[in-house]
């Protein structure tokens, strides 16, 4: 092995965007032989390969985690954490915008990171590079971080674009998972990375540093609180959509939706949107998933996953839906205050019934209803007629019971 390893030559290559000028050095027999376990990956990443022998490694880790019983990133492993790491901190900095020109391996790298642990190994690489932006060190001494902040912010970008990426990375951890007890913490895992706030903080404190910078990088969407809300709106609609009638996977969404509603309690992210409100953000996520609704043509996703949740938490659900029933559909609805006869409206209609749908098996959510009409809980009932006619007509509709 140390023989396959013998450095024979080294190469400086300067990236664009006169970065500092990264060494790489070419491993004997790379080209030669194929990389067979996992352990000679990581020694292989570790020794800066040339890029040819990078793609071929990564070519190997990406298809060894296709196969069923193949090497993979997503298992909470040693091996598994430290290829991770490795991929982190030397692979992105040092091949990353390569890679982007080349066209090519792109995809296996980015495919690697989706997972808990890759995430994780991404998320861990950005804390320490943000502090070493906030010290002043003397020009020179040491490359610049925000290179390679810019670069991982690219590789969560691309890992998380797709709003499928939660499904995905919920089958990945279902079919590498050793036992329920492994897979219960690794979905746990993602979760608090995504819909807990973590991701989001973390990356607003890059872009942070980075306008602190100067840099000329579009402020990525992980840190704009409209959009990330969105996105894990529309991943929450899709992975309930797909986990309908599959009972082992309620856990899994339940903790994900549970968790959504905590999305708001990161410090960074009040910041960036400026001081809204909780309840503003999971607006924003119910927006994504009463859209999908809409889009699908069905109810079905939130009557059969909302009364599994937590009471707080159906609770919570119901006033989102209310509101944004209200401000996206119902404003449009006109309001008369003289004493006539309201005219009927397809608009109200429409919200009744989908509030009926949720409220009709709930008797927690009937009460629950009573109770925000006749008290102002709700500033949605208190300020649209057209809501409280939607609300009324919905559990008028169950006939007295």
């Amino acid at each position: 092995m140390d023989d396959f390893l013998t450095p024979v030559s080294t190469v400086k290559r300067q990236p664009q965007e006169s970065r500092p000028v990264i060494e790489v050095i070419r491993v004997e027999g790379i080209k030669q032989h194929t990389i067979a376990t996992p352990e000679e990956a990581l020694e292989a990443l570790k020794n800066h390969p040339d890029l040819e022998a990078v793609g071929n490694i990564l070519k190997y880790l990406a298809s060894e985690s296709r196969k069923e019983n193949g090497f993979n990133l997503v298992a909470p492993e040693p091996l598994s954490a430290s290829i991770a790491y490795t991929l982190a901190t030397i692979t992105v900095p040092d091949y990353w915008r390569l890679l982007k020109e080349a066209g090519q391996n792109r995809k296996n790298l980015v495919r690697l990171f989706s997972n808990p642990n890759g995430l994780g190994a991404v998320l861990g690489r950005l804390k320490p590079l943000i502090a070493d932006c906030r010290q002043k060190k003397p020009a020179g001494n040491t490359r610049d971080p925000s290179g390679h902040i810019e670069d991982l912010l690219d590789i969560l970008e691309e890992t998380l674009a797709d709003d499928g990426s939660s499904s995905q990375i919920w089958n990945d951890i279902q079919g590498h998972a050793k036992n329920p007890i492994q897979l219960k913490l690794m979905w746990k895992e993602y979760v608090a990375q995504t819909a807990s706030g973590r991701l989001l903080s973390i990356v607003a404190e890059a872009e942070d540093v980075l306008k602190e910078r100067g840099t000329s990088r579009a402020t990525s969407w992980l840190a704009n609180g409209n959009e990330y809300a969105a996105w894990l709106g529309r991943n929450m609609a899709l992975f309930m959509k797909g986990n309908i009638s599959v009972e082992d996977s309620v856990p899994a969404v339940t903790e994900i939706c549970g968790k959504a509603l905590l999305l708001g309690f990161t410090g960074v992210y009040f910041v960036i949107v400026g001081f809204q409100s909780l309840i503003w953000l999971t607006d924003r996520i119910v927006t994504s998933i009463l859209d999908s609704m809409v889009k699908d043509e069905t109810s079905r996703i939130l009557e059969v996953f909302l009364p599994k949740l937590k009471i707080h938490e159906q609770r919570k659900y119901f006033n989102s839906v209310i509101t944004v029933l209200t401000t996206k559909h119902l404003s449009t609805v006109s309001e008369s205050i003289e004493d006539l006869p309201l005219k009927p409206s397809k608009t109200v209609s429409g919200a009744a019934a989908i509030l009926h749908v949720l409220t009709k098996n709930s008797d927690l959510l009937k009460d629950h209803v009573v109770t925000t009409l006749t008290k102002p809980a709700l500033p949605a009932l208190d300020d649209s007629l057209a809501a409280r006619r939607s609300v009324i007509a919905a559990i008028a509709q169950d006939d007295g019971k």
